[in-house]
């Protein structure tokens, strides 16, 4: 289990770097398994295994960035206030 400071950092996180999408990682190795045995045809592609749309990193701004991170520290500091 991970507490909520941890959390609120994986949060921010995913926001400035997105996480690595699970479906995606699954399609492609789907799609490699069965290119691997095909002898003709079109290539299959990872998104033919995905029920839906992959979804896109988040773009944010430099100024946006840094907004996610003192956002972060702030509320990690106000946890740690809070426990001493």
């Amino acid at each position: 289990m991970i507490d909520s400071r941890h959390f609120t950092e994986l949060l921010a996180y995913d926001l400035i770097e997105a996480l690595p999408d699970p479906w995606m990682q699954a399609g492609q190795v789907a799609a490699s398994v069965v290119n691997s045995q095909r002898t003709k045809g079109k290539p299959i592609e990872a998104a033919d295994f995905i029920p839906r749309k992959p979804r896109r990193a988040a773009q944010l701004s430099q100024d946006q960035q840094i907004a996610c991170l003192k956002a972060s520290v702030a509320s990690a500091n106000r946890k740690h206030k809070t426990h001493d």
